[in-house]
């Protein structure tokens, strides 16, 4: 999974980068860099997990009410945006998600490859652990001083770790049938923003992301929505917070070993600290 220590190199590097050429000083009022340092309260977290063997479909589990997962977090969010100049901007994202759950199990499964039968009422332990690094471009094709209007593109690197442990009674009440899986894919997204200044010091700022990918034997679909309100209460430094929600449908080629779908949901409250240089 990716730590706090590959999101600050790049905020390190981006810190380090040259004022643009022929900057107008008035609109770099504390424009160029902007770094936010916050939380991000995940209030509701909801997946769907199946696990396909070779020669039996799956069962599809629910995340929190068949596997006992959590379904809220308080988890860390750092973010940093740098604006060559009026037009063109990069934009860097990282957080991590990491869910998992153990719980006696209400159903049969079968899980593993060759498949292993998990009876009712066995112990089941699982993971689902989401991590997400965004690096994004955005071109302002429209900007004043109340208003401006963004079109992009970038990568959301995605790291998705996924699996399930059951107990499985077959003379030695102790052993373990287990499926696992993991990817780790830079996946293309597009996106738009538009923020609105209600006032010097007052901005919202409404953005969405959003891929469609097939690519090293997965396929899926992913959406991310953010609705945030910053107020800036001096030069360099101000608050901000607002809703974020993402979906993600992701499946596994049959053709590969890691045969599993997946859908997943997150809806939370995130508030930073942003500071404008």
């Amino acid at each position: 999974m990716m730590t706090v220590r590959h999101a600050i190199l790049p905020l390190a590097l981006l810190a380090l980068l040259p004022p643009a050429v022929q900057a107008d000083e008035a609109y770099w009022n504390g424009d160029r860099l902007q770094l936010r340092l916050g939380s991000f309260y995940v209030s509701s977290a909801n997946s769907t997990v199946r696990f396909d063997s070779r020669s039996i479909v799956g069962v599809t589990l629910d995340s929190t009410q068949d596997l006992g997962m959590n379904s809220s977090d308080n988890i860390a969010r750092l973010e940093a945006n740098y604006r060559f100049n009026k037009t063109h901007s990069i934009n860097l994202q990282w957080y991590d998600l990491e869910r998992n759950g153990a719980t006696n199990i209400g159903q049969e499964i079968e899980i593993g490859d060759p498949p292993e039968t998990v009876p009712v009422g066995a112990r089941v332990d699982s993971y689902l652990n989401t991590a997400i690094f965004k690096l994004g471009y955005n071109y302002s094709f429209y900007h004043n001083e109340k208003v401006e209007l963004a079109v992009g593109g970038g990568l959301h690197i995605m790291d998705i770790e996924l699996g399930v442990d059951g107990e499985v009674i077959l003379g030695d009440p102790t052993s373990i049938a287990s499926n696992n899986s993991s990817v780790t894919a830079p996946l293309p997204v597009l996106g738009g923003k538009i923020a609105y200044a209600v006032t010097p010091a007052l901005n919202w700022v409404a953005a969405v992301d959003l891929f469609f990918i097939a690519v090293g034997g997965y396929e899926g679909q992913f959406i991310d929505t953010n609705l945030n309100l910053e107020w800036l209460f001096s030069r360099h430094l101000g608050i901000g917070g607002g809703l974020n929600s993402n979906s993600l449908s992701l499946r596994a080629s049959p053709n590969t070993d890691n045969r599993f779908r997946l859908t997943n949901t997150i809806n939370g409250i995130q508030t930073y600290l942003f500071l404008r240089f």
